[in-house]
């Protein structure tokens, strides 16, 4: 029982560390007050970390905020 259990903690380790690639969605928000533009933009095939930092940059091209939306 102990060795299955070990067995199945360690695939579940495993999974949770690969790079997993999905898509995901940056949603930035621009224009403060009552005026904002919000837009979505999809980062196909991506993992979260190369998602992550995609959206940051754009967070910095821009004059508003991004965010990473799973």
């Amino acid at each position: 029982m102990k060795k299955v259990a070990f067995i199945a903690i360690a695939a579940f380790g495993l999974t949770s560390l690969s790079s997993c690639t999905k898509d995901w969605e940056c949603e930035c928000t621009l224009g403060s007050g009552n005026t904002q533009l919000v837009t979505t933009e999809t980062i196909e095939a991506s993992s979260l970390k190369k998602a992550r930092q995609e959206c940051e940059d754009k967070d910095q091209t821009t004059w508003g905020t991004c965010v990473l939306k799973p």
